[in-house]
Formats: structure tokens, C-alpha cells, sequence
């Protein structure tokens, strides 16, 4: 029902809404942000954040080309800034995460990962790690897996916990692949 001296919103209304929210084509581009798992290649189990061969190690590694920047959360190193506006970020249960820049195209955004992913491998080929990019992780269940060391994750675990019983298994054993346009 209307409030009064409110009128009622038509098709005319809600066009314009949108219309004015476009933006101009000029400056679009596609994003991609793709979490992997880091896993122990012998027997797939998760790699955890901290430890000799541990994804604080991969993140050191990585820092060695000169296109990431660090950055810390206290003496932990829990993202990695690239200098073209990407970065490698680290979900709860240690998954890593590429965000990538905005690219004009897809096969911008293919190459982006696939370079990515090259990187990865050229710092871990003797660490025994390999990483899969699936929706669940297929070895080790949330229990297993140690949250990194990140104050929202101290903030977020506990709330999540008493909002679904299945929600430390969403934050740790799950790895995704977001698009943003």
C-alpha cells in the first residue's frame, strides 16, 4: 500500500533508475578473482598457511618479482598488491586467491590467469605443492585446516559459526572463481 501523497513507481521510473547507473562504454572491463587450493602433490591433503613449505612461504616467494608489493596484518603477510591493480589475497582456510586488474577482454583476462599460474609453479617446484582449482576441497575436511591469521577471519568465524552449522566448511573448504564486470 502507498503512503499517503506517495505515488506509485512505473515501468518509466525503474527504466530511468538503470539507465542512470550505466556507465559510459569507454572504460568497461571484465575482472576475474580465482581461488585455488594449495596441496600437498604426494598425498593432496591442504597446505596450511604457516610453516616450512606453508603458503606464507609461496607469498615470500612470489615477492620476489618485483611486480608485488607486501602486506602484513601484524608479522603476517596476507596479501601480495600488484603494480597493475592485481593482488594475491588469502581466504580463511589458506586458499589462495588471484584478483585480477580489469582487462578489455577475455582472452586478456586467460592469459592474466594463465601467467598467474606459471608464476605459482615456478616458485613451488620444489615444495612438493600443487594447485587445484575446485569447488570443495577433495582431502581434508574443515577440521583439518587452520584459519589464517587475519583479523576479519577472527571477527567472521565466530559469527558465521552460529549462523549455519556448514559455515567453517563454506570458509575453509571451498575454493571459487568470481567474474567482475
Amino acid at each position: 500500500m502507498n503512503e499517503p501523497g506517495s505515488r506509485r513507481i512505473g515501468y518509466d521510473d525503474l527504466l530511468r533508475y538503470f539507465y542512470e547507473g550505466c556507465k559510459p562504454s569507454g572504460g568497461l572491463g571484465i575482472g576475474g578473482e580465482y581461488e585455488l587450493f594449495g596441496v600437498h602433490a604426494e598425498s593432496g591433503v591442504a597446505v596450511s598457511y604457516e610453516g616450512e613449505g606453508g603458503i606464507q612461504s609461496v607469498l615470500n616467494r612470489l615477492l620476489e618479482n618485483p611486480r608485488w608489493d607486501p602486506l602484513c596484518e601484524q608479522e603476517h603477510l596476507i596479501c601480495l598488491l600488484g603494480k597493475d591493480s592485481s593482488n594475491v589475497t588469502l581466504e580463511p582456510g589458506a586458499q589462495i586467491e588471484l584478483s585480477g586488474a580489469p582487462r578489455p577482454t577475455l582472452i586478456e583476462l586467460s592469459e592474466e590467469l594463465k601467467g598467474y599460474i606459471r608464476e605459482l609453479y615456478s616458485v613451488t617446484e620444489d615444495l612438493g605443492i600443487d594447485f587445484i582449482g575446485i569447488g570443495m576441497h577433495p582431502v581434508s575436511r574443515q577440521e583439518e585446516i587452520p584459519f589464517v591469521a587475519k583479523c576479519r577471519y577472527d571477527i567472521m568465524a565466530p559469527y558465521l559459526k552460529v549462523k549455519g552449522a556448514l559455515s567453517h566448511q563454506m570458509m575453509k573448504e571451498t575454493a571459487t572463481v568470481q567474474v567482475n564486470l
